[in-house]
């Protein structure tokens, strides 16, 4: 790799987190160097096959700003249309779902990868809902006993329920797997540290505001946070 794209990679990486930010920080790399060309496609890492953007000067060479977010790459495969791209994740089954498309900039989301996780999420949400209007009652607060607070841009994640992917603002963290019994995963490149903080709020509003994407509950940027009254629990862990 030429010093000049070495150096400026140096540079950026010093005041930014690449997490997640292949994209933005390719065209800005493309809008510094003029000689430079974006390309979309996957690579293949130690996460296994992943949607990315990258860089190639004049001599074909791969030029990857955020490459540092993965312990490794193996192969940088770039899309042609008609390639198959990940749209989605089954919201039932958990698998990954992927398309071929033409366009990326067209491409489908989809959040169900087939009839039969569709109807069996479907039960599980109408099952989900009666249980609750059966048991509902207004409390006063709710305490959300499983949370975490990114270390980078200190805000404040947790998952409403157990199919739901919460990011912090920064996006070196994420957590889901919902809040039962300290059951949730949390992933990312950053530093975190467990919370605990009530909510006026009952489990109704919780899975209402994901059901129908209200975003109302489950993350909190730095200035919404101080308004929280958390309590931390615990050290701060690195993944």
């Amino acid at each position: 790799m030429k010093e000049k794209y070495s150096t400026w990679i140096k540079d950026w990486l010093s005041k930014n987190n690449p997490y997640g930010k292949c994209h933005e920080t390719s065209a800005e790399m493309a809008e510094t160097f003029d000689d430079l060309e974006i390309v979309k496609g996957h690579v293949q890492t130690d996460w296994g096959k992943r949607s990315h953007c990258w860089c190639v000067d004049p001599d074909g060479n791969i030029v990857d700003p955020t490459r540092s977010q993965f312990g490794f790459v193996s192969e940088y495969d770039p899309w042609k249309p008609g390639d198959e791209v990940r749209v989605g994740k089954c919201l039932n089954c958990g698998n990954e779902i992927w398309e071929a498309v033409q366009d990326l900039d067209k491409s489908p989301i989809r959040s169900v990868c087939g009839k039969k996780c569709e109807d069996e999420f479907e039960a599980y949400l109408n099952e989900e809902m009666e249980e609750m209007e059966q048991s509902y009652r207004k409390e006063p607060k709710l305490k959300i006993e499983y949370a975490i607070r990114c270390i980078d841009c200190e805000g404040i994640i947790f998952s409403r329920t157990v199919h739901d992917m919460r990011h912090c603002s920064c996006k070196a963290m994420a957590i889901d797997g919902g809040r039962e019994d300290r059951g949730g995963r949390i992933y990312g490149s950053g530093s975190y540290q467990h919370v605990t903080f009530e909510i006026d709020a009952t489990e109704k509003d919780l899975l209402n505001d994901w059901n129908h994407v209200l975003d109302k509950f489950g993350r909190y940027t730095k200035e919404e946070a101080k308004e929280l009254n958390y309590q931390l629990v615990g050290e701060p862990q690195r993944l």
